[in-house]
């Protein structure tokens, strides 16, 4: 069963009065019973020529590569919890027929979050907006199995957002790695935030087995993260925050390997405190509110540090010009002992909801 918001519906339903083929994201949270989706976000044309041609196929209006390109954009902008949960089509029935070969490998593609470990639930939808009978119907496809196939689903929109739960921690980070450098990479942004996710992904495993404290108090996975009002400890009223904390564990293993030269290593450090949210649905778990925080902490670790790469190389392209940059594109660049502040984070509520993103 796929629960949706209302406001899906008649932002869905506005697309389909174009009388044009779109193609967009559903961001909500898979669970073991149910998935939701919160809202739906329309992926931007590739070229407003096709757009405004009028005998272009629709097969041309988008390339698979931009929509994963818009999701991997979308989900570093996204708390823990929500996700792209699948993707939406609106056009003649047609065209559904013809292209589900290519969604389904565009399902596979946008739902991949390289932040943690794939979740237990691989499970994503395919909503198809028909315009010409205005009608929803969506379909689900298993992720974890290659031959499955598209099964129907049912599709109900309900009133859910203000019943999210929000998730509110802080996460003392003391990072000390070396990250190497590849001199042959031409591509000196890519190479170097390659390279310092591979430094931070000791950091990262950490995150991914942090004790997590609810409420001040460890609790069993299998527990609800809150308490109907006539028990005992019970939780906050729906929509409510709930305080948690990450504890990274110091502990490390004894080194395996024989320690190996680098041609060139850049030292790294990351220190401070890190704000952490994450929204779980009304009748979630204290498990899921654990993943959805881990989740979190790893993601916005992972996009400040995107971005902070992508700042320090239009910086680097404004001071050498164009011109400098393409005759020196076969060294990785040095660089100069320095200190950077990565960029903070500032939450964005939603209209009509309490759900917020980055």
């Amino acid at each position: 069963t796929i629960i949706a918001e209302e406001g899906v519906q008649g932002d869905l339903g506005r697309l389909t009065g174009s009388h044009g083929v779109q193609i967009g994201l559903l961001v909500g949270q898979v669970t073991a019973q149910k998935d939701f989706v919160a809202f739906s976000i329309s992926t931007p044309s590739l070229s407003d020529i096709c757009r405004n041609e009028g005998d272009s196929t629709p097969a041309d209006l988008f390339e698979n590569w931009w929509v994963v390109e818009h999701s991997r954009q979308v989900t570093m902008m996204l708390p823990g919890g929500l996700s792209v949960v699948g993707v939406f089509l609106v056009g003649p029935p047609e065209l559904l027929k013809t292209m589900l070969p290519r969604l389904r490998q565009l399902l596979a593609d946008v739902c991949r979050d390289s932040a943690l470990p794939p979740p237990p639930h691989r499970s994503r939808s395919l909503l198809h907006v028909c315009t010409r009978t205005k009608k929803h119907k969506c379909q689900t496809l298993d992720l974890a199995d290659a031959q499955a196939v598209f099964r129907p689903a049912e599709l109900k929109y309900l009133p859910h957002s203000s019943k999210w739960h929000r998730l509110e921690a802080s996460l003392a980070l003391h990072i000390n790695t070396h990250v190497s450098r590849n001199q042959k990479s031409k591509s000196s942004s890519s190479d170097l935030q390659q390279a310092i996710q591979a430094g931070l992904r000791p950091t990262l495993d950490a995150i991914g087995s942090a004790l997590v404290l609810l409420h001040g108090q460890q609790s069993q996975p299998e527990e609800p993260l809150v308490r109907p009002s006539g028990q005992k400890k019970a939780g906050p009223a729906k929509g409510g925050i709930i305080p948690a904390a990450l504890l990274l564990r110091t502990s490390r293993p004894p080194c395996s390997h024989a320690p190996k030269l680098l041609d060139h290593c850049t030292h790294l450090q990351i220190t401070g405190n890190m704000r952490c949210y994450a929204f779980v649905h009304s009748r979630a778990t204290c498990g899921e509110a654990i993943a959805a925080i881990r989740q979190d902490a790893a993601r916005s670790l992972l996009s400040r540090v995107d971005a902070l790469c992508k700042s320090l190389e239009a910086e680097k392209a404004e001071k050498t010009g164009e011109d400098d940059v393409d005759s020196a594109s076969d060294e990785a660049p040095s660089i100069a002992p320095a200190s950077w502040q990565l960029p903070r984070r500032v939450a964005l509520r939603l209209p009509s909801s309490n759900l917020s993103i980055s």
